[in-house]
């Protein structure tokens, strides 16, 4: 077994019978990040996006995820902020997820990878159809930036080529 601490991104790896399994959790708040506690979520959406835009982002969340990643089956979702203009979501589980990418690439990653993946997908499908929307350009930027320095960001990056 291999810890690893990667920008306040603490990291397990197991190798049982030549597989190796990530078990990836982010702290409750590090260089850059923080997790919100349930009543800062109950309005950092609708906050950030407005009430109409904050429903449609985590129903496009939601329904990506399913469509990524046809193990899930729901749950909880915890939100993460990156930086001061950016943010995540990432379902609460212990257990890796297999993605299948549109570009055919695929990877089994943590929970926390698989959010940050459906969760830059989401920016990307909404900088398109919102193109006004103050705000999703730089919360896209600012996750890719924390993304790039993580332990399974090359993954989620191809995940999101």
């Amino acid at each position: 077994m291999t810890k690893g601490r990667y920008q306040g991104i603490l990291t397990t790896c197991v190798i049982l019978e030549n597989q190796v399994i990530y078990n990836t959790e982010l702290e409750e708040q590090g260089e850059g990040y923080s997790k919100l506690t349930s009543k800062q979520r109950s309005l950092f959406l609708s906050d950030k996006l407005g009430k109409a835009e904050s429903i449609v982002f985590e129903t496009s969340l939601y329904q990506l995820m399913e469509s990524l990643c046809p193990e899930f089956s729901g749950g909880k979702w915890d939100i993460y902020k990156v930086g001061e203009d950016s943010f995540f979501m990432a379902p609460v589980s212990k257990n890796n997820f297999t993605m299948y990418s549109p570009n055919q690439f695929q990877a089994t990653i943590s929970a926390i990878s698989a959010g940050m993946a459906v969760t830059m997908f989401v920016f990307s499908s909404r900088m398109y159809f919102e193109p006004d929307h103050q705000g999703y350009e730089k919360a896209y930027a600012d996750l890719l930036s924390f993304i790039e320095k993580s332990f399974e960001g090359p993954k989620i990056l191809r995940l999101i080529d």
